[in-house]
């Protein structure tokens, strides 16, 4: 699977280098192993003919948050009032699908184009966990945490939207997505078969974006 994945990501970005057509889109995903995020990437790529194209894409998922409380609260000499904050945790997952895509337009003569888009491809994701020492409920101390996870697998994804045209070599579009992969690492043989470590990226998202032309039409 790897090996096919990848041929079909070489091939499709000789196609992008002579790209036509890109686009710039932002939104938002919601994962089934992870926390709602905002994503962003761009395209680029070619029109085969008015109803098909073909496009790299790069999007990337960023999702953070972290715990802190305050530990003390006094007053500077000028009698302003401060607080101390001690960071707990901290998360940050950052999650990059890499796809070739292929779009198809539907022929309507209307202001808004629809049009479907499906896409394959392989994707990476880092989690880096931060989580500070603590003292646990039976007097021990737990230590600190600090370690950065990589995880990748296969990727795919569908979409569906519309694109309405601003001037001869621009279009605004809005799409509803999907995003299917589960992102794996530390596979390993026991005596009882292959186990690993998995987190499942697939959800629905939206976004929205403009894409751009280099030749009129």
């Amino acid at each position: 699977m790897k090996k096919a994945v990848l041929t079909m990501l070489v091939f499709l970005f000789v196609i992008g280098l002579a790209a036509v057509e890109s686009k710039i889109r932002f939104g938002f995903l919601s994962p089934k192993d992870a926390e709602t995020g905002f994503m962003g990437g761009i395209t680029y790529g070619n029109r085969i003919d008015n109803a098909v194209a073909l496009d790299m894409s790069a999007d990337f998922y960023i999702n953070s948050y972290e715990k802190k409380r305050s530990i003390y609260s006094g007053s500077t000499e000028g009698d302003n009032t401060f607080t101390t904050v001690k960071k707990t945790a901290e998360m940050n997952t950052t999650y990059v699908p890499l796809q070739g895509n292929l779009t198809i337009n539907l022929p309507v003569q209307s202001s808004l184009k629809p049009y479907f888009t499906a896409g394959i491809g392989w994707g990476l994701l880092w989690e880096d966990v931060y989580r500070a020492a603590f003292v646990g409920e039976d007097g021990t101390t737990v230590p600190q945490y600090d370690e950065v996870k990589f995880y990748n697998g296969f990727n795919w994804g569908l979409a569906g939207g519309v694109s309405y045209k601003l001037g001869n070599r621009s279009n605004i579009f809005g799409e509803l997505f999907y995003n299917g992969g589960k992102m794996k690492r530390d596979f390993e043989q026991t005596a009882y078969g292959i186990t690993w470590d998995e987190i499942d990226m697939g959800g629905i998202g939206l976004r929205v974006g403009v894409e751009f032309s280099y030749n009129p039409q």
